[in-house]
């Protein structure tokens, strides 16, 4: 995602605009968009503020949050596959389970699965 222009800048292009320019000039002027000062002239209208939106997520969701539930699960079951885990653990992809296996150092040997020393 792109980063967000400075509130000061977002500032000065409404203060420009109310100040009775024209969308156009004011574009040019900044070196912006018209669409731009359109979304924050309806953005400082809905909330009053021209702060851009937060709290965006970053990378994918964590599919297995309990590292140590995941370990019991893993010594439970440590002659599956990969994808008899997936089936197993219900939701996850065994992508998501070898990343997640990796993750807390657990690796195949053979037919089953083995904490790896570090």
């Amino acid at each position: 995602m792109a980063i967000p222009l400075s509130l000061d800048l977002r500032k000065r292009v409404c203060a420009a605009i109310e100040s009775g320019k024209s969308r156009k000039k004011t574009a040019k002027l900044f070196q912006i968009t018209e669409s731009v000062i359109c979304k924050w002239l309806s953005l400082k209208e809905k909330t009053g503020s021209l702060k851009a939106k937060t709290g965006y997520q970053t990378g994918p969701t964590k599919r297995i949050q309990n590292d140590e539930e995941f370990k019991k699960f893993v010594l439970a079951n440590r002659n599956c596959s990969l994808k008899e885990l997936a089936q197993k653990h219900g939701g996850a992809s065994p992508a998501t389970i070898g990343r997640a296996l990796k993750n807390i150092g657990f690796s195949k040997k053979k037919d089953f699965w083995i904490q790896r020393t570090r």
